[in-house]
This record gives structure tokens, C-alpha cells and sequence, in this order.
């Protein structure tokens, strides 16, 4: 205790040593007398300007610690409600049923053979290829695509309703008749059948997610101290 009352005093003395020389100095004399000469309204106006500046100074340090714990707390917060939401969703999709995926087209190709050869078409008439698989809103997109001549618009019409019908999860997305130009009776036509596969993010773990959170939340000044468990 005595020890830091010594410290103090001899602060207390360097200060008035300081403030003494300052009164000397060339500046604090030329300032004193250009105040002097002011009128009593400004010499009131400029006082109370400097102690308004001197007390923002000294105000201006806690009060940004202030806005920035604020700011950090605020990103804490948004942060903590996305990882509940998305510990959530992970456990509503755990207990949902699971999704079989549809076959793909290329699997169910002796089907589409066996419907068309079904509609009277001859093995040299058609020209298969599969369509390659895309992203589509969330999903793939699988395909496969027949290119066949010398169809009547019946048989065309047959062929359609086949293909789209040989599993619930095809669609005919494409669907073209062209006349031949040798013979007006008979058409070339392409069909187009597609279905979606479900895309489901691969490595998602909530687990990850929070520590990936929390090493976010590390690299700030100052981070806000640890929520109790959610009941």
C-alpha cells in the first residue's frame, strides 16, 4: 500500500512538473493571451467546447468497445439460431422416411426395346443414346433418347405413351415428328424421356458445422460467453 501511495505521489509531482512547464512555454503563452483577449461569451464558449472534446475522448474508447461487443453479440446470435435451425432440419430429415431413388433411364432401356419393337418397329430403324446427367434445381437430371425413322403418326403416338408410361417416374420431355422427305406417309421423330434423382449435399454434418462456427466466432476481439444448453 505504502508503495503505491510513493508511485502516486511521485506521478502527482511529475504532472505538476509537467503542467508547470508548459505554462512557460511559448504556445501556452500565446494561447493564454489570445483567450484573454476574447470576450467573457467566448471565453465561456471555448471552455466549454474543450471540455466537451476532452470528455468524447475519453468517452470514445469504452463506447467503441461498446458498439463492438454489440456488433459481436448481435453475429453471435444470428449464428446460434442458423445452427438450431440447421440441427433441426438434420433431425427431422434423420426421422423422415427414407426416399428411394428412381432407377435411371439406361436401366430400363429393354423395357423402352421391348415397347417399341412391341409397336412393330425394326431394330435398323432406331438410333438410341443417353443423355448426359445434369444439375437441375437441386436434383439430376437423367435421359435417354430415341431417334427412330419411318414411323406412322400412330406408331409415333404409341411409342410416346410407352415410353413415358414404362416407369411413374419418367416424363416425355421431348416429343418431334418431322415428315420424310422420300415418303410423305412416314415420319422421323425423336423422343426424349428424363427423370429427376434426388442431390443430397454429400459430408453435411452439423457437427462440422458448429465447430466451423465456433472458429468463426474465435477470430474476434471478444465473443460472448457460451449459451446455456437448449433444454
Amino acid at each position: 500500500m505504502e508503495t503505491f501511495k510513493n508511485i502516486f505521489e511521485n506521478l502527482k509531482e511529475q504532472l505538476k512538473n509537467a503542467w508547470a512547464a508548459q505554462q512557460e512555454s511559448a504556445l501556452f503563452i500565446a494561447i493564454k493571451e489570445k483567450f484573454e483577449g476574447l470576450p467573457p461569451m467566448a471565453q465561456k464558449v471555448s471552455v466549454w467546447s474543450l471540455m466537451t472534446f476532452s470528455i468524447l475522448i475519453i468517452m470514445w474508447w469504452p463506447l467503441s468497445n461498446l458498439l463492438t461487443a454489440n456488433d459481436l453479440n448481435v453475429s453471435f446470435e444470428e449464428k446460434r439460431q442458423l445452427l438450431r435451425d440447421l440441427v433441426r432440419i438434420e433431425r427431422d430429415l434423420a426421422s423422415a422416411p427414407n426416399v428411394s431413388s428412381p432407377p435411371a433411364p439406361t436401366a430400363l432401356k429393354s423395357q423402352f426395346d421391348q415397347r417399341i419393337a412391341g409397336a412393330g418397329v425394326l431394330p435398323e430403324q432406331i438410333l438410341g443414346q443417353e443423355i448426359p446427367e445434369s444439375p437441375y434445381f437441386g436434383t439430376n437430371q437423367r435421359g435417354y433418347q430415341y431417334k427412330i425413322s419411318k414411323l406412322t403418326i400412330r406408331q409415333a403416338i404409341d411409342i410416346a405413351y410407352e415410353l413415358e408410361h414404362a416407369d411413374p417416374s419418367l416424363k416425355l420431355s421431348s416429343f418431334s415428328v418431322t415428315a420424310d422427305a422420300a415418303d410423305p406417309h412416314y415420319y422421323y421423330t425423336t423422343f426424349k424421356v428424363i427423370n429427376f434423382a434426388p442431390k443430397i449435399a454429400a459430408g453435411f454434418s452439423s457437427g462440422a458445422l458448429a465447430d466451423a462456427l465456433k472458429k468463426s466466432g474465435s477470430n474476434s476481439k471478444s465473443a460472448p460467453a457460451e449459451d446455456k444448453q437448449e433444454e
